[in-house]
């Protein structure tokens, strides 16, 4: 836990009181914490995997009990809808307890070496052994479940963790790291396993890439800060989680409602400020008409409302300027020959004046828009929206599929609507990507899968096994 902020203030903001204030570390805390963490390495790695588990399990416990406030708070802090904050809280309850089940499994092997003659008599006995401690750092859109994901298989491979939250998003972190404080402390283990470092100034974070007492940087976030920081954390451990432009391929057989309805969530839940959100739809022309009537009527009735209304979807993006930038991306694409098909509107009350007039945007809120024709030049065509907008381009078979998402620079994960197994097979053969899902969006993503991408989209896998694969190295014993 980051010094000068107490428990009884954090669980002040877990029940629903003003938001403790949050004093950024200087340098000498962040020091500390580097040093405190290098210090309980041993203890940490040599701590029994019961004890581990024991800790994993009652944190996820924990964020049973206390289900409903950390919704609340992720609620307030970072205005996500609060039936996804209440989805996200047990997204992370089934990350912790994933990641206890698989501590109970995630061993090493004993590799025979008599296969050659001058193995006679020998074999090797490889364990899994901690890597030390690693450098975590979170964005904003998952402030629970995304710190889950790094910290959790952190815990449960015996390494202490630093952890560096988004400024927008660090009280969120600060409240789980409580519960972890707790759980340590009645389960023995050294409370240093975890330290949120509730940093504003990034220059202050610079150590947690590059002191040589850290072995690994986990980062998920934005394609070029993730980038830039493989190319400073030098022989450090890299795993980098970063961002992508999902398409979902609409075949000829596809369940046209089904998909429709899945795509507008995909594409417009917590105002597509996810990852994986849905941003390119390629329809085969046969079905395409259909597909885009329903998709259309669907999002014509998505309001986009205040985030504390139960059955909202779509709030508002977190920040002025995302708002900003989105809003200059539409005008780029329209400029260039794109065209809106469809949008949603803005609830009612927050809009001043003609409450009749049409808007696309009423400060950080935007209404979901259908877009068709979007040029692959332009901004919403090439890079990361992180937004609410999808377009729609058609398809005549599976090799212009094939080489339309040859062009993207992304490859995180890849969503299908058909039945027809060869199409399913050239795709998952021929696309570069970390995942193909049949039968559903993109955004699917259970927390146990593996779950990672390729290309500019990133290194590595999460999920609690793909990941304690991380956290740890082999180490052989010859006998």
């Amino acid at each position: 836990m980051q010094p000068g902020l107490g428990k009884s203030a954090l669980r002040a903001a877990l029940h629903g009181n003003e938001l403790p204030h949050v004093t950024p570390d200087g340098a000498v805390e962040v020091a500390a914490a580097i040093s405190s963490a290098y210090s309980a390495r041993g203890s940490l790695a040599s701590a029994s995997r019961e004890r581990r588990m024991a800790v994993l399990a009652a944190v996820a416990s924990s964020l049973g009990r206390e289900r409903e406030a950390f919704a609340q708070l992720i609620m307030r802090e970072v205005d996500k809808p609060i039936d996804l904050a209440r989805a996200e809280v047990d997204r992370a309850i089934c990350t912790f307890s994933d990641a206890a089940a698989v501590t109970a499994t995630h061993e090493g092997r004993l590799v025979p070496l008599d296969t050659v003659p001058q193995g006679a008599g020998r074999e090797a006995l490889v364990r899994r052994v901690p890597i030390g401690v690693v450098a975590a750092i979170t964005p904003f859109n998952f402030p629970l479940n995304l710190v889950a994901h790094k910290v959790a298989p952190g815990l449960a491979s015996g390494c202490p963790v630093l952890l560096k939250p988004s400024p927008d998003a660090q009280r969120t972190a600060l409240a789980l790291g409580d519960l972890i404080a707790d759980a340590a402390e009645s389960c023995g283990l050294p409370t240093e396993c975890l330290s949120v470092l509730a940093v504003t100034d990034d220059s202050l974070a610079a150590p947690l890439v590059e002191s040589d007492l850290i072995r690994g940087l986990s980062f998920t976030g934005s394609e070029s800060v993730g980038w830039a920081l493989r190319d400073r954390a030098r022989g450090k451990s890299v795993a980098l989680e970063l961002g992508g432009d999902a398409f979902v391929v609409i075949g000829p057989d596809a369940p046209i409602r089904r998909a429709a309805e899945r795509v507008a969530i995909g594409a417009f839940s917590y105002a597509g400020q996810t990852c994986i959100a849905v941003q390119h739809v390629l329809v085969h022309a046969s079905v395409r008409e259909q597909f885009e009537a329903e998709l259309c009527a669907i999002t014509r009735r998505v309001i986009t409302g205040r985030p504390d209304q139960s059955g909202v979807l779509l709030g508002p993006v977190l920040r002025e300027r995302d708002a900003d930038r989105l809003e200059a991306w539409l005008l780029e694409s329209l400029r260039l020959g794109a065209r809106v098909v469809a949008e949603g509107t803005i609830d009612a009350s927050m809009v001043s004046g003609d409450k009749s007039q049409a808007r696309r945007r009423v400060g950080r809120w935007l209404a979901p828009l259908v877009l068709t024709d979007v040029p692959i030049n332009s901004n919403l065509g090439s890079s990361e929206a992180f937004g609410p907008y999808v377009d729609l381009a058609s398809y005549e078979d599976v090799d212009g599929v094939v080489a339309r998402l040859a062009q993207s620079r992304f490859g995180l994960q890849l969503g299908v609507f058909t039945s027809d197994l060869r199409t399913i097979r050239a795709l998952y053969d021929q696309v570069e990507v970390g995942a193909v899902v049949v039968g559903d969006i993109p955004t699917f993503r259970l927390d146990p899968m593996t779950y990672g991408g390729v290309k500019r989209s990133g290194l590595g896998r999460e999920g609690a096994r793909d990941a304690m694969d991380w956290y740890t190295e082999p180490r052989v014993l010859v006998w």
